[in-house]
């Protein structure tokens, strides 16, 4: 967090968040534990983010009127890609052949994007009570990749939350 008073001698406060994630899993298992290569599933995901959040915030000259606003951004990609194979050795009584099935090898994709607003506003009536008003507005667009044959799929979603309080 970087924090700064943008003008000195005032109450104006700049704050600003960044974060950053990323997440790589490889893993390969025996998936009928007979330790033999007849069932093996490999797998793959990354998990990936990016975050940025900044705020200004300040008071009155008499500190009963406090303030703040502020927005951030979320950005989250999640990858994973499954491979499943299945082995069977040559039986040479049967005349059969050695056979390996690659199928179920799916990738999928989900990709959130959030933008949020924010902001409040606090008045002290007099030394130990106050009353505020803060809300939050918020857009999340949502989209889903799957694997395999399915069509990806997406949605948006728009919310404002207020809240009105009282302390004393």
């Amino acid at each position: 967090m970087c924090s700064s008073d943008l003008i000195p001698g005032s109450s104006l406060a700049i704050d600003a968040i960044t974060a950053f994630n990323r997440e790589d899993v490889n893993y390969l298992a025996d998936a009928d534990a007979s330790g033999d290569d007849a069932w093996v599933i490999a797998a793959q995901r990354r998990f990936q983010d990016f975050s940025q959040e900044l705020r200004a915030s300040g008071s009155s000259s008499d500190d009963r009127l406090l303030w703040m606003v502020g927005a951030n951004y979320l950005s989250l990609d999640y990858k994973s890609h499954l491979n499943q194979t299945i082995s069977v050795p040559p039986i040479p009584a049967l005349n059969l052949p050695a056979y390996s099935n690659f199928g179920n090898n799916l990738a999928s994709k989900e990709e959130i994007e959030t933008l949020g607003l924010f902001g409040s506003i606090r008045y002290y009536v007099v030394k130990n009570i106050s009353l505020g008003f803060e809300g939050r507005y918020q857009k999340d667009d949502v989209k889903a990749i799957p694997g395999g044959s399915a069509s990806s799929m997406s949605e948006s979603f728009t919310n404002f939350l207020p809240r009105l309080t009282a302390d004393w």
